[in-house]
C-alpha cells in the first residue's frame, strides 16, 4: 500500500515538471501572426517587438479589430 502512494506521488511530481519544461514564454520570430477565424482572416501586428500585440485587423479589409 505505501508502494502505491510513494509511486503515485513520485510519478504527479514528475508529470508536473514536465509541464514546467515546455517552449512556455516561446515569442514568435516576426511581428506579424495572421489565422483563420471562423470565415475571417485576421493579423495581429507587434510593432516594436516587445511581445505586446498592438492591433488585430481583417486581413482582407485592413480594418482593425481592437
Amino acid at each position: 500500500m505505501v508502494f502505491i502512494r510513494l509511486s503515485i506521488v513520485l510519478l504527479s511530481l514528475l508529470m508536473l515538471t514536465a509541464c514546467g519544461l515546455g517552449t512556455a514564454g516561446a515569442r514568435p520570430t516576426t511581428s506579424l501572426y495572421c489565422d483563420n477565424f471562423l470565415i475571417y482572416r485576421m493579423c495581429a501586428r507587434d510593432m516594436d517587438s516587445d511581445g505586446v500585440v498592438e492591433f488585430v485587423y481583417f486581413e482582407a479589409s485592413e480594418e482593425v479589430f481592437m
